[in-house]
């Protein structure tokens, strides 16, 4: 149950500050560079309109606007990484949280059915058996004997 509280709470907080950190310069960079390819196909293309510069150079430069989509790229990632949880992992999450908690409340249920009680009033005498010994129904097997007061002095075995 605790795993799944814990799944809960992350998907619920989001990215963390070291992740944006470190994917921050990325995008930055991406940005810088696609800036700057920008500016190298506006000279180019200039250059190439005067006759200056080879037509090919123009053509290597324009493979630079792939940092156009390295950019995009990131800022998605970015974007990603910061967006709230869809409602499916929540979802999720919300129902194994559940789960644990039943399976948690079952198991107490079965573990509290391993107790045993007595109805009425008395003193042990004898112990047969220790905690963690397992008992029998066929045949019945005394788990203690006691000595019950109402019934002026007289030892019963429990379940007898």
């Amino acid at each position: 149950m605790r795993l799944s509280q814990a799944e809960l709470q992350k998907l619920m907080a989001g990215a963390r500050a070291e992740e944006d950190r470190a994917v921050a310069p990325q995008l930055d960079e991406a940005a810088a560079n696609l800036s700057f390819a920008k500016k190298e196909i506006e000279c180019r293309e200039r250059l190439a309109e005067s006759g200056v510069a080879v037509r090919q150079s123009m053509d290597q430069t324009c493979l630079a606007l792939g940092a156009d989509a390295r950019y995009a790229a990131k800022h998605a990632a970015m974007a990603l990484m910061n967006a709230p949880p869809r409602t499916e992992d929540i979802a999720m999450a919300e129902a194994n949280l559940a789960l644990g908690q039943a399976n948690q409340e079952e198991q107490r249920a079965q573990f509290a059915e391993t107790h045993l009680r007595s109805p009425i009033d008395g003193v042990v005498l004898r112990r047969y058996l220790r905690p963690g010994e397992v008992i029998s129904i066929q045949p019945p097997t005394p788990i203690l004997e006691r000595y019950m007061p109402e019934l002026s002095g007289h030892p019963s075995g429990c379940g007898s």
